[in-house]
């Protein structure tokens, strides 16, 4: 099922807002990284897998590489310059015609719900598909708000969010499989990049 489709899971950002000084992909849910709940699951649903990594980049690349010898590939960040420059960083992995491309801080994502993407990215013909979460509460505030306006759908980021949360009540979940030839063409040629997704 999964044979034109891989990964790319993001791992190299400082969790800032942790501020713990050490990377939130290292703290242990349930006596496991939280990383390895991303990993694990890919390598479960057999998918080719490339992990990006920054911040903390040897600890991270070392507990992966613990529990998935020579089975993950690795891409490093030098410095953090968003979502769309990490995932540029990934260009000579990218070797299927679909990627789906998910944080490494998610613990909670299961087989069906990626399957489900899959089949549904596949269904549409869709440049890009992601994974959204209904949450009206307020204290969500800190994820991205996914907007549907005039016909088109994107995703604005916390900090650039302005509306009402209880008008725009899905969230962004942090799951996207993308077409590779959408990806070159709207990545490859710009700078600064900002990874919002539109539907298509």
């Amino acid at each position: 099922m999964h044979k034109n489709l891989q990964a790319i899971v993001l791992a190299a950002g400082k969790s800032t807002r942790l501020n713990t000084g050490t990377t939130k992909l290292l703290q242990k849910i349930c006596g496991q990284e939280m990383v390895l709940y991303a990993t694990t699951l890919l390598k479960q649903l057999d998918i080719s897998t490339t992990v990006v990594i920054g911040y903390q980049k040897d600890q991270v690349k070392e507990t992966i590489t613990k529990h998935h010898a020579n089975t993950i590939s690795f891409v490093v960040q030098e410095e953090p310059q968003g979502t769309g420059h990490a995932i540029m960083c990934t260009r000579a992995d990218w070797k299927k015609d679909h990627i789906l491309i998910m944080n490494g801080d998610a613990p909670l994502v299961t087989k069906d719900i990626i399957e489900m993407l899959y089949v549904k990215h596949l269904e549409t013909n869709a440049s890009i598909s992601f994974v959204i979460a209904h949450n009206g509460d307020p204290s969500g505030s800190g994820y991205g708000r996914v907007l549907q306006e005039n016909n088109s759908t994107k995703i604005v980021e916390a900090n650039e969010f302005h509306g009402d949360i209880q008008d725009h009540c899905y969230i962004n979940a942090g799951i996207y499989i993308v077409k590779k030839e959408f990806l070159e063409k709207k990545l490859l040629h710009k700078k600064n990049i900002v990874f919002y997704a539109f539907s298509s």
